[in-house]
């Protein structure tokens, strides 16, 4: 599944949103021992949302096969040394 990316006022999670981001490159969801899910991928920094990728913007994101996708806030963006962009998410 491809993660979705969303304006950081959504409520509604039915449609595409801002649009997805398929040019990722990597992309791991982690749910943490409270239940929270944290979010990181990788970007390339040519692609074409990556202007959009903003700090509190909300990534949906399907942790694995048997978890329905969860929403994440996009958090602080990186550069990795490969062009790509690693924003950390934490989880709603």
């Amino acid at each position: 599944m491809i993660p979705i990316l969303y304006t950081a006022n959504e409520t509604d999670f039915s449609h595409c949103g801002i649009g997805a981001l398929s040019e990722m490159t990597s992309c791991t969801v982690t749910e943490e021992r409270n239940g929270a899910f944290e979010c990181e991928f990788k970007y390339p920094v040519d692609g074409k949302l990556f202007a959009e990728i903003q700090e509190s913007r909300i990534v949906k994101a399907k942790p694995n096969a048997s978890i329905a996708r969860q929403t994440s806030f996009s958090g602080t963006r990186r550069r990795a040394p490969s062009s790509t962009v690693i924003p950390p998410a934490s989880a709603m």
